[in-house]
């Protein structure tokens, strides 16, 4: 037990030590690696453009801390020189940040997807704040194409660029999440290995000992039904006392049905979701993303309105239909009107005869 303990000891400082969000991309596969760095080449020509006014000396030392562009916009002020060169890298900024996005978010969906992280609950609260981000600066890219003079325009690509950013790093803390779920597996599988070689000592000492057998008491569903007993124990005697109240059976069967009822209320099932945000979703707005024939369903909690579409009972063909969406949504889980995991709701179904 104790080399156990100090297995998961040094596994949980290589977790601290090494997922950060600098290193994601280690966890990546190559030809991800590949469209990073071509992401990154997009956004450091934006950087070389925008940033022009620094020495070189100061660019160069800046440039090699890998800072994102809120770090280097700190002090920016959006005047028309600034709004001029935000319009000339307006493409680099976009097409870099949204490459790194669909990339980092291709892990992210599959995860959630699985139903089974460590992490599920985390994930896919930063999914959902990854999908407000990338709406919030695809608006902000809009509005600039309308708006006359640079300054403002210049202001709102700037905006853009920021909101881009964070949906970077949102999706970067959800593949340390994921990663940091590969560890645990690590972790828990090596552990199974250790207890695997030190089970036959265990064995060997737990056969000298003799278990007596359990007695184990039947109650009869029909005294349970018919009556309500007390037991009240007379000190001058040594068996005790036991007083009847008589309950009518037909009050039972009133309750029993009660409960009955309540069960069948519960309902769960898969669906996919498409949209979430702060606040209530108009149905015109949702259909610009979604256009199919399932019912669109919204679902209230933790400060979010989250839309979705259908109703599915296995997790096969919520995933069907998904893909026949060509959205860029993801498979999640209710039970009535409480978000579950994948897993648990696969359980629930399976418990109550649905084939999934």
């Amino acid at each position: 037990m104790i080399s156990i303990f100090i297995l998961f000891i040094v596994f949980e400082s290589m977790l601290n030590a090494q997922y950060d969000v600098h290193k994601v991309n280690r966890f990546l596969s190559k030809e991800d690696r590949y469209k990073i760095e071509k992401a990154n080449s997009y956004l450091n020509q934006g950087n070389e453009i925008l940033f022009a006014d620094y020495s070189t000396g100061e660019k160069d030392s800046l440039f090699q801390k890998m800072p994102n562009y809120i770090e280097l916009s700190k002090n920016m002020y959006v005047g028309k020189k600034i709004g001029r060169l935000l319009y000339d890298t307006n493409d680099y900024y976009k097409t870099g940040f949204e490459s790194k996005v669909e990339v980092y978010r291709s892990y992210i969906s599959n995860y959630i997807n699985h139903g089974t992280g460590l992490f599920e609950t985390e994930v896919e609260g930063l999914n959902d704040s990854i999908s407000n981000l990338l709406r919030d600066a695809l608006l902000e890219r809009n509005k600039s194409k309308a708006v006359g003079g640079l300054s403002k325009g210049g202001s709102l690509i700037h905006s853009s660029n920021q909101y881009y950013q964070k949906a970077v790093l949102f999706s970067q803390q959800a593949l340390v999440y994921i990663a940091k779920d590969k560890w645990h597996s690590k972790i828990a599988s090596s552990s199974d290995s250790i207890q695997k070689q030190e089970q036959p000592i265990e064995v060997a000492v737990n056969e000298i000992h003799v278990t007596e057998p359990k007695q184990e008491k039947v109650i009869e569903a029909a005294s349970i039904v018919e009556s309500k007993k007390t037991v009240q124990q007379n000190p001058e005697q040594k068996t005790p006392i036991v007083i009847e109240n008589k309950v009518p059976v037909e009050e039972k069967k009133e309750t029993v049905l009660e409960e009955t009822k309540q069960v069948v209320k519960d309902e769960v099932y898969y669906t996919v979701q498409i949209m979430a945000d702060r606040k209530t979703v108009s149905e015109s707005r949702v259909k610009l993303v979604y256009k199919g024939n399932h019912p669109i369903i919204e679902n209230q909690g933790d400060g979010w309105y989250r839309y979705s579409f259908g109703k599915f009972f296995t997790l096969n063909e919520a995933k069907r239909a998904l893909t026949a969406s060509k959205t860029k949504g993801y498979v999640v889980a209710y039970k009535n009107k409480d978000r579950i995991s994948l897993s648990e709701a696969k359980s629930w179904l399976l418990s109550n005869g649905k084939k999934n």
